[in-house]
């Protein structure tokens, strides 16, 4: 059964756009990191919450992508 994972973006007002902008290449690179599907979703009545869903074959794969070096800079620069 694969592991799907669930995160909740509540973005600055003002930031939403440039957030986006920086976080995009994260969710791209999910794919090399062995998730089967990555997508962001942004809400339609609170455009300042994203959701991203990204699907797993192993925890383990999502935990070395979101720990990564790569991630966690992109994180830090994103927020």
């Amino acid at each position: 059964m694969p592991d799907v994972n669930y995160i909740d973006w509540h973005i600055h007002a003002f930031r939403a756009d440039r957030w986006l902008e920086i976080w995009r290449p994260a969710l791209d690179r999910a794919m090399a990191f062995g998730a089967r599907s990555c997508i962001l979703s942004r809400d339609v009545d609170d455009p300042l919450h994203f959701r991203q869903v990204s699907t797993w074959d192993d925890h383990e794969d999502f935990e070395r992508y979101w720990y990564s070096d790569e991630i966690s800079a992109l994180r830090e620069e994103a927020v």
